[in-house]
């Protein structure tokens, strides 16, 4: 199964760049991996999901929410 990047239908070219840097980041650390993006009408149930949130204020220019297991990935360590 194909994972994926979603990202709202009318959505900036910015936060379609953002949804393209992170499918790209992610193909390029999970081995053998294709990840695509994609736009959603309706709010997706899996894969990565960038959503709009126009209550964001004050220094807060986005919030990043993850479930690691969204991708069927395991924490591993990176670095020593």
């Amino acid at each position: 199964m194909q994972k994926k990047v979603y990202y709202p239908v009318g959505s900036s070219q910015l936060l379609k760049a953002t949804a393209n840097d992170v499918a790209q980041l992610l193909q390029k650390a999970i081995t053998d991996s294709t990840i695509a993006i994609e736009q959603y009408k309706t709010l997706p149930t899996t894969g990565i999901i960038l959503i709009y949130n126009a209550t964001l204020n004050g220094n807060q220019t986005c919030a990043v929410k993850s479930n690691v297991l969204v991708l069927g990935l395991k924490p591993q360590k990176i670095m020593d």
